[in-house]
C-alpha cells in the first residue's frame, strides 16, 4: 500500500509505526487526520534605535537590548490542529509550539532556556447543550485583552503597554456559549493568573498558594447587528480575571479590560479602544497583606486600507501606575515622579504593504516618551528631572523593518 505523506510524517514523529500503516486502509488513516492542519509563521525583523544606549529600551514586551540596531530572528511558530465542527458532540484540539527569542515572552518557556515554549496546547470538545457549549482544556491563550500573543495577527509590531501587563496564557478550563447572533460569554479556571504552574504549598507558612487555589475569569461579547447601519460588526469586549501571579512573591492580581471596536463609514476605515487595569495585592510569608500597585493602560487604534496593497496602522498608548509600574526598567531604575507615578506615553505607525504571497512585510516608526520628569531611555543613570538640567532626554525613537511569512 502506498502511504500518503501525512502518514510518513506521523511516523518519523513515532506517532504511528509504519508496520501498522502499512497494514490499515487508506480510509482509516484519512478519517483519523481528516480536518488536521498544520500551520504557523517565521518572523523576523531588523531594529534601528538611533542614538547611544540600548540598555533601557521602551518597555514592551519582546523588546530587549540585543534586538537593537541590528537584525532578529523574532520566533518560528508551528501549530498542529484539527477545529471542531458542527457536530453534536464534536471534538478538536489545537498544539502551537513557539521558537526562538520571543519564546520567552510567551511565559510558558520549557527547561532553563528560553527559546522554545509551548504557546497552545488544548483539546477542544462540544456538548449538544442549547445552542452548544464549546470546551477548552489545556494551555490556551488569555481571553484579556485587545491584541493577540502571536506577531503577525496584530496591525502592529510592538505591543501596546496595555499587552506588557496582561497575561499571555493559562492552563485551565475554559467554556464559552453564544446565547445569540450578538452576545457571547466565556469563562473559566486556571492553575494561575499567568501561563505558570500553581506551584502548591501552604500560604500562610511558604508564601505561595495552596495548591487547591485557582485563578478564575470570565468574558462578555456583545456585536452590533445588521441593523445598525455601518456600525454593523462593531464589537465591544469586557473580561476580568483574578487570581495569583506565582514567583518569588506571590501577587494577588485583580485584572479588568475593556475593548471597543468600530467599523466606520468611510471604506477602509476603522476605529479601536482598550483599557487595561490591573491591581496587586501581595501574599508574602506568614500573613495575608496588600501592597497596593496598580497599573493602568488606555489605548486607540486608527487602521485605514488605503489601497488594495497599503494599509495604515496607527497606536496611542497612554500608561500611568504606582512605581515599578509597567517593569523594573521603567518603574524601579526610573524612579516615580512627586505624586509616587509613572507616565508613559507612546505613539506608533505602522505601514504594511503586500508584495508577495502569504507575506506580511511593514515598517513601523515609535516614539516613546516619559512623562514623569525622569529620564527613563536614555541609557545613562536615571535621576530625577529636578537633578539634571531643564531638559533631560525623557523620549526613545525606534524603526522596525518586519517580514513575516505564513505558512
Amino acid at each position: 500500500m502506498k502511504l500518503n505523506n501525512w502518514t510518513k510524517a506521523l511516523a518519523a514523529l513515532g506517532v504511528v509505526s509504519m508496520a501498522s500503516a502499512a497494514t490499515a486502509a487508506d480510509e482509516t488513516v484519512m478519517t483519523a487526520v481528516s480536518g488536521t492542519t498544520l500551520s504557523g509563521y517565521v518572523s523576523t525583523s531588523a531594529i534601528w534605535k538611533p542614538g547611544t544606549g540600548n540598555a533601557l529600551t521602551p518597555g514592551k514586551s519582546f523588546n530587549d537590548a540585543a534586538g537593537q540596531d541590528g537584525f532578529n530572528i523574532d520566533a518560528v511558530s508551528v501549530a498542529i490542529s484539527k477545529p471542531i465542527d458542527e457536530g453534536e458532540w464534536s471534538a478538536g484540539y489545537k498544539a502551537e509550539l513557539f521558537m526562538g527569542p520571543d519564546a520567552g515572552g510567551i511565559g510558558s518557556a520549557l527547561g532553563t532556556g528560553t527559546d522554545f515554549a509551548v504557546k497552545q496546547a488544548y483539546v477542544d470538545l462540544r456538548v449538544p447543550v442549547g445552542n452548544g457549549i464549546d470546551l477548552k482544556m489545556g494551555l490556551f491563550d488569555t481571553i484579556i485583552g485587545y491584541e493577540y500573543g502571536g506577531v503577525g495577527d496584530n496591525p502592529i509590531f510592538s505591543r501596546s503597554l496595555g499587552w506588557s501587563i496582561e497575561p499571555t496564557s493559562h492552563t485551565g478550563f475554559l467554556a464559552s456559549y453564544t446565547i445569540n447572533d450578538m452576545i457571547s460569554v466565556m469563562g473559566g479556571i486556571a492553575e494561575s493568573y499567568n501561563a505558570v504552574r500553581n506551584l502548591g504549598g501552604t500560604r500562610f507558612t511558604t508564601g505561595v498558594a495552596d495548591e487547591s487555589e485557582k485563578s478564575y475569569m470570565g468574558a462578555i461579547s456583545i456585536t452590533a447587528p445588521e441593523s445598525a447601519g455601518f456600525l454593523e460588526g462593531a464589537n465591544l469586549y469586557l473580561s476580568a480575571l483574578n487570581g495569583l501571579q506565582q514567583g518569588a512573591t506571590d501577587l494577588d492580581t485583580t485584572h479588568l479590560n475593556a475593548n471597543l471596536s468600530l467599523p466606520m463609514p468611510i471604506e477602509g476605515l476603522s476605529l479601536g479602544f482598550a483599557f487595561d487595569y490591573r491591581f496587586n495585592g501581595i501574599i508574602p510569608t506568614g500573613a495575608l497583606t496588600t501592597d497596593g500597585s496598580w497599573e493602568t493602560a488606555i489605548a486607540g487604534y486608527v487602521s485605514y486600507a488605503a489601497t488594495e496593497k497599503l494599509t495604515v496602522n496607527y497606536r496611542a498608548d497612554y500608561g500611568k501606575g504606582s512605581d515599578g509600574a509597567f517593569g523594573a526598567a521603567r518603574g524601579v531604575l526610573a524612579g516615580a515622579d512627586d505624586e509616587g507615578t509613572i507616565k508613559i506615553m507612546t505613539n506608533t505607525i505602522s505601514l504594511d504593504y503586500k508584495l508577495w504571497e502569504n507575506v506580511v512585510t511593514r515598517v513601523e516608526g515609535r516614539y516613546d516618551r516619559s512623562l514623569s520628569g525622569t529620564k527613563i531611555y536614555c541609557g545613562q543613570a536615571i535621576i530625577p528631572n529636578a537633578q539634571n538640567g531643564a531638559d533631560p532626554d525623557k523620549g526613545n525613537l525606534s524603526f522596525v523593518l518586519n517580514v513575516i511569512y505564513y505558512f
